[in-house]
């Protein structure tokens, strides 16, 4: 693990490393890869360090190369790694060699300098940013297809759409056309006489025509499974595949919150299962009494609960992303991890399964709180917190976390940019926090209330459910 692999449009992580960095740390800076003639030949990868490193500190065999990816082939592995000359005493490149007969595709492969066997964590040597790099060993390959897009042989406009109306087969469709068809072969038929009766019959008719119709669109709807509309449907195609659906679960919701060490908790307040929770609403404080919960819940409003107790923890409020010097940042869609700045002091760390939000806080090109993007917020469950170091923030502790990919991100959020102002150099702002106070909470209203509540006897008999007389 390497930390998020942002995409940045001012990347400067390289040049802090070469001009301020430890001495004794470096990075991979770029690589060579340089494949032989025939795939029986072997293919060298050279791996051009940010600045030298003294040895022999800085040697590395074989097993301090991860090689990962491919679709089609998998990884190959590599022969032991040649770093200097002989006396030498740094090395600014490393030379991987991949002996011939192993085949490798067109995808994406991941070379990473590791510990050692099994292990995702570099070298004291090497920085954690700048341990690991994407490249492709068919980069000079001659591909069969044009990169550019063919446009000779699309049409000048594109036809619209065809019209469907979808109430011709409708009671005043059915209507107008045996209306119609009578005038054709009654002549001086008035159809606007509405007591005739021959209108009477026809309306009769198309009634019945109308009602007939929607038969034959349900039986057609209802016969497949993807386009099955009613749950009784539904359950009986699942059935003839030996499947029992359930019968269904209330909604939930994520629900974030913030904590305010005060009075009614300090750090670490446990929020007990069974919560209630309400919309926001602007005749509601943020924090509704217990004592006034009886009143708000005879208005009517929605109300989920929490589903397990929860330790709320202040530092897990607002949660910044550690971008690792560079500016101008995204993390893209589809990303499984990403890096945060540990401020928690040992007290209520991030741990696997817990639930995480990332969210937009303000907009990247204006940097207003207000114009951010309401729907740039999504939900996780971490699987993984390891501990990293930053060797150019020593004093930040920061954290790698990792989610399962079911959870990727499913948009381009923006971390943080560079807004122009009016006089002046242009403002670095951040654009996207984590936080971790999140609860997952199930809709519905326990009644009584829950004990934890503390209601009095006479609120809680007012609110207990009962049978209506006969």
């Amino acid at each position: 693990m390497t930390g998020a692999r942002y995409h940045c449009r001012d990347e400067r992580r390289r040049a802090a490393l070469a001009e301020s960095g430890p001495a004794d740390v470096s990075g991979i800076d770029y690589l060579e890869v340089h494949r032989g003639d025939s795939i029986a030949q072997p293919t060298r990868i050279d791996i051009v360090l940010v600045k030298p490193l003294p040895l022999p500190r800085a040697a590395l065999t074989g097993d301090n190369i991860a090689l990962t990816g491919g679709v089609r082939f998998p990884a190959p592995g590599v022969e032991p790694v040649v770093g200097a000359e002989p006396g030498g005493t740094q090395v600014s490149r490393y030379t991987v060699t991949v002996p011939g007969g192993r085949p490798t595709d067109f995808s994406t492969y991941r070379l990473a300098i590791v510990e050692g066997p099994g292990s995702d964590t570099p070298p004291d040597f090497i920085d954690p940013r700048l341990s690991a790099v994407d490249f492709s060993f068919a980069v000079d390959c001659a591909a069969d297809g044009d990169c550019a897009p063919d446009c000779r042989d699309l049409p000048e406009a594109v036809p619209p759409d065809p019209h469907f109306d979808y109430r011709t087969r409708d009671w005043q469709g059915f209507r107008r056309l045996m209306l119609d068809r009578i005038s054709v072969l009654v002549p001086g038929f008035r159809e606007d006489d509405p007591v005739d009766l021959t209108t009477t019959i026809v309306e009769a008719l198309a009634f019945r025509a109308d009602q007939q119709s929607y038969t034959l669109d349900w039986v057609g709807t209802e016969a497949f499974l993807d386009t099955a509309r009613t749950r009784a449907s539904v359950t009986r195609h699942a059935r003839l595949l030996d499947y029992t659906p359930g019968e269904g679960a209330s909604a939930r919701t994520f629900v974030s919150l913030s904590l305010t060490p005060g009075a009614t908790g300090g750090d670490g307040y446990l929020l007990p299962a069974g919560t209630p929770v309400l919309p926001r609403s602007e005749t509601l404080a943020p924090v509704v009494p217990a004592a006034d919960y009886p009143t708000v819940l005879a208005s009517g409003p929605v109300v989920f609960e929490t589903l397990a107790d929860r330790r709320l923890w202040r530092w897990r409020n607002d949660i910044a992303l550690h971008t690792w010097g560079d500016e101008h940042c995204t993390l893209p869609a589809g990303s499984t991890a990403a890096t945060l700045v540990d401020t928690s002091e040992g007290s209520g760390p991030l741990e696997p399964g817990d639930f995480l939000l990332l969210v937009e806080t303000a907009a990247p090109d204006t940097g207003r709180a207000q114009d951010a993007d309401p729907a740039h917020r999504h939900a996780l469950r971490l699987t993984r917190v390891t501990p990293v170091r930053d060797v150019l923030a020593p004093d930040t502790r920061l954290l790698d976390v990792e989610w399962d990919a079911s959870d990727a991100l499913p948009f381009d959020l923006p971390v943080s940019a560079r807004v122009p102002q009016p006089s002046g150099p242009a403002r670095h702002i951040v654009c996207a926090v984590a936080r971790g106070n999140v609860v997952l909470a199930e809709h519905g209203a326990t009644l009584p209330p829950p004990s934890h509540l503390n209601l009095p006897p006479s609120a809680t008999e007012a609110l207990a459910p009962r049978l209506s007389p006969p």
